[in-house]
């Protein structure tokens, strides 16, 4: 099969991609001011239990093939389904980029470009399930090459009734995902810190070190972050070994930035460090029953060890300290 190669160096990299939808699933990808045809045909295969798509890119084609059964039950079991019409919308994007990622698991197999999904945005004054001319997917990415280990963002917009634009996402699906959406496996992570620490800073860390936090997410009352999927979060209160959700709330709640310009130094450049005190793993049927009050319970003491990330990767295990009334984690493992 043709591997996807849109960018050979990084030269020919791009900030941003334009993906302009139009009318029978068509896009136009605008690169370097160039218009290039992306579009895709859609068709059963002879036995009738699976969907062949062939994809055109500027000259090239590209094919593949997915179960028939998967689109069915993702709107007439999921999006359709009352139990999800009516939970919170932060829940409800949260379950979409979850399922999104499912979907895009084997992405870059396909087209040797891996494939975030950065968040979802449903337009509000619309009910999910209206297929009117306004409703609509409004879905912000990033694909990063493999190769170059580079990337770019983009935007797809499309109209709900033509959600077979998802179609190009795929290229085998979990099998969760093709019988039983019920159970759909989410891991939530629960948060108690966050810092920023620069490039040099970072590489310099060693064993015994303590590093100090910028957002400190375990209050005075023993509240903490659960975090839902990369924009959503749950509020929740800790007590012994287990966790309360208090209220759902989303980054911009608690999110600041910092609009300061200065001279660039790579070694100024800073990577978010988080401090997770564990993790829990819900079946999407969990998922729809959460509400305020549901209890997590954790599958070790706080006072053990706080896993330590840096852009989504474990890079060590530390424990809490208290110095002079600064709450830190003094690094007790950290990866090479």
């Amino acid at each position: 099969m043709k591997r996807l190669n849109l960018f050979k160096t990084k030269k020919e990299l791009l900030p941003i991609i334009n993906l302009i939808y139009k009318k029978n699933t068509n896009f136009f990808l605008e690169i370097n001011n160039e218009e290039y045809l992306f579009y895709f045909v859609i068709k059963h295969t002879e036995t009738k239990d699976k969907i062949q798509i062939k994809f055109v890119l500027g000259n090239s084609n590209y094919f593949l093939e997915i179960e028939n059964i998967f689109l069915t039950n993702l709107i007439d079991n999921f999006l359709e389904g009352e139990n999800y019409i009516n939970l919170p919308e932060i829940i409800k994007t949260a379950i979409l980029e979850n399922i999104f990622t499912n979907i895009i698991d084997k992405f870059e197999n396909w087209s040797g470009l891996k494939l975030n999904i950065l968040k979802i945005n449903l337009k509000e004054d619309i009910n999910i399930i209206d297929i009117s001319d306004e409703s609509r997917f409004d879905i912000l990415f990033q694909l990063t090459n493999i190769n170059v280990n580079n990337g770019i963002n983009g935007r797809i917009v499309t109209d709900f009734d033509n959600i077979e634009f998802l179609k190009a996402l795929i290229e085998k699906l979990p099998d969760e995902l093709s019988f039983d959406f019920e159970q759909i496996p989410f891991t939530f992570f629960f948060e108690i810190a966050k810092t920023k620490l620069d490039f040099k800073n970072l590489k310099d860390l060693n064993p015994n070190d303590i590093i100090f936090f910028d957002e400190f997410h375990l209050t005075a009352n023993n509240s903490t972050y659960i975090k839902l999927s990369k924009k959503y979060f749950a509020l929740g209160i800790l007590e012994n070994n287990s966790i309360t959700i208090e209220k759902f709330m989303n980054d911009s709640d608690y999110a600041s930035e910092d609009n300061q310009e200065s001279s660039f130094s790579f070694d100024d450049l800073e990577v978010e460090i988080v401090f997770e005190i564990g993790k829990q793993s819900l079946t999407l049927k969990e998922i729809k029953e959460l509400k305020q009050g549901i209890i997590f319970n954790l599958q070790k003491p706080i006072e053990k060890s706080v896993t330590i990330k840096a852009n989504n990767k474990i890079i060590g295990f530390g424990e809490l300290v208290d110095i002079e009334d600064n709450i830190g984690v003094r690094i007790i493992e950290l990866a090479n």
